[in-house]
């Protein structure tokens, strides 16, 4: 089980109907079954057009990456911090699409349209989500090309991203019928997915005693219990239950929107809708020092599950025992123990 998350140009934001294939992803996207997103440079974009603008307000935005805001034009920047998860490629992502470099580009043949549509795809990739949905004959021509460069989101046409989901949807629930798939999705016993698992409790642990980490549910929530490490074993971070944060070394950047209310994803005594946490690893504050890596990512789905889609973790000698990227989890001389049900 996993929700697909979508980001979607804006050229196929669909205000009036009838771009094929968009039809079917909103309805879905009503559903509950996937998500579709905007970026934090769609606002620039849409703000002229009110009609697309409404529209893209019933989609969630992300932003790009710790460090990384770009001004295309004049009158605020054109791309703004989120939780990202990676650092910006921007200048590579530019350069494979359209052929030339930022700032060379920005500075000799400013073409604001081929850096908005490079900021979009460069946020894809620091958010770590499935895909990006456009209709842009130059941006689906460099999908080869951005794949061989180990950009690991999928560039559809609506129509294509229509009918990868519902393969997906067939390998995961074993049917595309909606009502199979909803009677799925609403049982609340297990509202954690942890790689493609569905669980109501999990715990990853290094012998009988070690934990690295775990996930309780609560009362519409999720509580995060986490030891993190950086790549040499020392500690990092520690959170845990009802407890302020634990920082041991000055690198650690936690980013992220807060819930309305005692729901969602609970980090020490704060609730997020979702959450990143990384390190610089640089021995200084995080402000506009890059992320080195993602420690942990997570979002309440609009189906009212809490997602993991990015997790490190390591002993004490900087191994790496547990990951998980999208929907793969890995184990490497750990264990897991998951309670399906809340009972």
């Amino acid at each position: 089980m996993h929700i697909p998350r979508y980001v979607i140009d804006t050229m196929v934001i669909n205000a009036k109907g009838g771009v094929p294939g968009m039809d079917e992803l909103e309805r879905l996207h009503d559903l509950r079954f996937i998500e579709i997103l905007c970026t934090s440079t769609s606002n620039v974009e849409f703000r002229p057009v009110p009609l697309q603008d409404e529209k893209s307000k019933k989609y969630r935005r992300i932003g790009s990456a710790l460090g990384s805001v770009y001004f295309v034009q004049n009158g605020g920047p054109d791309a703004t911090w989120g939780a990202a998860t990676r650092q910006s490629r921007m200048e590579e992502i530019h350069f494979i699409v359209f052929g030339t470099r930022y700032p060379e580009n920005f500075k000799e043949n400013h073409n604001i349209r081929s850096m908005r549509d490079a900021l979009h795809l460069d946020q894809c990739w620091s958010n770590m989500v499935d895909g990006f949905i456009t209709e842009d004959k130059t941006i689906l021509k460099a999908r080869p090309t951005l794949l061989e460069r180990g950009f690991d989101f999928r560039i559809f046409a609506p129509e294509e991203c229509v009918e990868f989901t519902r393969h997906c949807f067939i390998n995961w629930y074993g049917t595309i019928d909606d009502k199979v798939i909803t009677k799925r999705f609403r049982d609340s016993s297990r509202p954690i997915l942890i790689g493609s698992n569905s669980t109501a409790a999990i715990s990853i642990l290094i012998g009988e005693e070690t934990p690295l980490f775990a996930l309780q549910t609560g009362l519409n929530f999720v509580q995060v219990e986490a030891y993190f490490r950086d790549k040499s074993g020392a500690p990092l971070l520690t959170v845990l239950p009802n407890r302020e944060y634990e920082f041991h070394q000055p690198t650690i950047h936690i980013e992220g929107a807060r819930a309305n209310d005692d729901a969602g994803i609970k980090l020490g005594k704060k609730y997020y809708v979702v959450c990143s946490i990384g390190s610089t690893g640089e021995d200084q504050p995080p402000f506009w020092n890059p992320l080195d890596e993602v420690l942990l990512a997570a979002f309440v789905a609009r189906s009212g599950h809490v997602v993991l889609y990015a997790v490190i973790f390591r002993d004490s000698k900087g191994k790496v025992r547990s990951t998980i990227t999208k929907e793969s989890l890995e184990l490497v001389g750990a264990s897991l123990s998951v309670r399906t049900s809340n009972e």
